[in-house]
């Protein structure tokens, strides 16, 4: 059943196709104001790209206010506008949240990024309900590489909160960042914020090395 711009249907969602298409046939904008258009239309099938933010990053920095309103349009414009279309393209439907079945979360953190992938698993296999990310700023950046984990954590369960809260929550990630804010957590203001954040849901930490976390280290570390 298509609506407002998704094929929902048999436990699943995923973009319209026709919608899709007609994103494929837009020009490259020629201005600030058709680029932010091109983006907000774009923003809205973002759940079902992973590494979304890091995809449009280049086109977003000419959406700033030291950009003018006329484009100066480079090759890693033109690489971004075409990989978001590609990747629109290559989009795979959504599953539907399942009522009563644990959720997984799948995070991690790059130098310039994080990524998250919320799923649950179904005879056995784990199905991507959404993804999202988030590029990080300098001063995030600058943090320490276990921060940065944390706070990818963090940022995915205020993200996916929706629906989560309530639900048992199997956390993968390739270390151990809860365990680093609760020893830590004395020494800052910032993790004493956020070790009182992770107290109202229900996790269990499963460990996997970033090689083998492919959904969330695939959305923290592609670089565009």
């Amino acid at each position: 059943i298509k609506n407002l711009g998704h094929i929902v249907g048999s436990g699943s969602h995923g973009a319209d196709p026709d919608k899709v298409a007609a994103i494929q046939k837009l020009s490259r904008p020629q201005s600030k104001h058709l680029l932010k258009s091109f983006l907000g239309l774009c923003n809205y099938y973002r759940d079902y790209i992973p590494h979304y933010s890091e995809v449009v990053l280049p086109l977003t920095e000419l959406t700033k206010k030291r950009c003018p309103e006329e484009l100066t349009w480079k090759e890693n414009h033109e690489i971004a506008f075409q990989s978001v279309k590609r990747c629109l393209m290559e989009a795979t439907s959504l599953s539907t949240p399942v009522l009563g079945v644990p959720f997984v979360i799948q995070c991690d953190a790059s130098s310039t990024g994080i990524g998250g992938c919320l799923s649950q698993r179904k005879d056995g296999v784990l199905h991507p309900i959404s993804y999202a990310s988030q590029k990080l700023t300098k001063a995030q950046q600058a943090w320490p590489t276990i921060e940065r984990e944390a706070y990818a954590v963090i940022w995915s369960l205020k993200k996916f909160e929706t629906w989560i809260f309530g639900s048992p929550i199997e956390l993968i990630t390739d270390h151990n960042p809860l365990t680093f804010v609760s020893k830590n957590a004395p020494q800052s203001s910032k993790l004493q914020r956020w070790a009182l954040a992770l107290q109202k849901y229900n996790i269990s930490i499963t460990h996997c090395p970033g090689v083998k976390l492919a959904n969330a280290d695939a959305l923290s570390r592609l670089n565009c």
